[in-house]
């Protein structure tokens, strides 16, 4: 697993290595472009989600990513057309505070 750290992704970028995480500390959800990366997902309602390039993009997937037997994010957007794997900071924490 890499990890980036920055705090916006509104600037543009070529596309991240599939297996690349970037941790934003302004993002509210955990997101993956790459179906490989989830252990499991499930189909929800449409969530709407604004990327940083202003595009509107529908996703219906949340995912479950297990990154060891204690370490998982839960509730990842799965969105393929986005261009990052990105890890909400402030999510995150709540999940550790749990």
């Amino acid at each position: 697993m890499h990890l980036q750290v920055m705090s916006s992704i509104s600037y543009s970028m070529s596309k991240a290595n599939e297996s690349e995480w970037i941790l934003n500390s302004g993002a509210i959800e955990h997101v993956i472009s790459n179906s490989h990366l989830y252990s499991s997902c499930r189909q929800t309602s449409h969530i709407i989600v604004k990327l940083p390039t202003g595009h509107i993009v529908t996703t219906t997937y949340a995912c479950t990513v297990r990154f060891s037997h204690s370490l998982y994010l839960e509730d990842v957007l799965y969105i393929p057309s986005f261009q990052f794997n990105v890890i909400s900071i402030s999510k995150f924490i709540v999940f550790l505070a749990m």
